[in-house]
């Protein structure tokens, strides 16, 4: 496939998602020791036929994606409703139970917003909210992708944790869309824009990767996730293995796919939303070519994201 070379960044950056989604769905809560021996060299070069489909990570960045390029208010009610069309027009595997409850507790936004109690809501701080969070980062003024990166996490969940990953993520996005900063300085860039408005336990622990190092695993899980990998029921690691994986690797996608697999866990989360990220930089248009064919086809496969991509990009230009 040659018309790949002209891809936008927003046409990348979803199908890094997609990418990263469905070969890191393949070893989804194995354990670490378990995957570093099953894994092949490179986990991306397979044909769409070998791949089950994208996640709930894919749908759900696709149902931001539209709902901006709608030009809709970006409000709860929305959201909640662009997911629904989402799900209900193309079922998808991966949603937490949760998350499958809301989306089938009737017709209409209400019934998505009123199914899980304020209570339950406030209590989540699973990495849901930030796995969907990369289009937010589009926007063209930081103000705007911080109410947004809010508004889009406290839809689904209420964790201080979880909000400050959505904008964290989202802020990610907006750096290297908008080329803010190199992708070896994203910390400095995340912790200046967004640092004020979340959690300072947050700012302090990511912090810490803007430290010069090799790419550390254990500083990512610690000895609590050591074993079994990034757990989806918490933010904060998930947060830190994107942060790491961007920062180390970079255009590297062969490289920053196999490493985010190898951190097990919450595999297909983490690697959609570092190689989303990753795709956005100029430099991995050529290494994002190899892996396109692994995207499944169909209504809601490859031409889709290419379309929204490019509906996405005319509404927001990266010049």
């Amino acid at each position: 496939m040659q018309e790949e070379l002209s891809y936008n960044k927003a046409q990348r950056m979803l199908l890094g998602v997609a990418i990263g989604d469905s070969a890191g769905s393949v070893f989804e809560n194995y354990s670490r020791d378990w995957i570093a021996t099953h894994l092949d060299p490179d986990p991306g070069i397979r044909s769409d036929s070998l791949y089950p489909r994208y996640t709930d990570d894919t749908q759900m960045t696709l149902a931001i994606a539209e709902l901006m390029i709608s030009g809709l208010p970006f409000t709860r009610e929305n959201i909640a409703t662009f997911f629904m069309r989402a799900y209900h027009r193309d079922p998808r595997q991966g949603y937490s139970s949760q998350t499958y409850h809301q989306l089938n507790a009737g017709t209409g936004y209400q019934a998505f917003c009123n199914s899980l109690p304020e209570e339950s809501k406030k209590e989540r701080r699973s990495d849901g909210a930030a796995m969907r969070a990369l289009p937010i980062g589009l926007y063209k003024k930081i103000p705007d992708v911080m109410h947004h990166a809010i508004t889009n996490a406290e839809t689904t969940h209420g964790h201080p944790h979880a909000i400050a990953a959505s904008c964290c993520i989202a802020v990610l996005a907006h750096c290297l869309y908008y080329k803010k900063a190199p992708y070896y300085r994203i910390i400095p860039y995340i912790i200046s824009n967004c640092g004020d408005q979340i959690p300072q336990d947050v700012v302090r622990i990511i912090r810490i990767l803007s430290i010069p190092d090799t790419y550390s695993p254990e500083r990512i899980l610690g000895d609590r996730f050591r074993k079994d990998g990034v757990p989806y029921q918490e933010s904060l690691p998930f947060l830190l293995a994107v942060l790491s994986l961007v920062m180390h690797y970079g255009p590297d996608m062969k490289e920053m796919l196999r490493q985010a697999i190898l951190l097990g866990g919450d595999t297909d989360t983490v690697a959609a939303v570092a190689l989303g990220a990753a795709a956005l930089l100029d430099e991995s248009t050529k290494n994002l070519l190899p892996y396109l064919d692994s995207i499944e086809t169909g209504p809601f496969g490859r031409d889709f994201i290419i379309r929204i991509g490019k509906e996405l990009n005319c509404r927001y230009p990266d010049s």
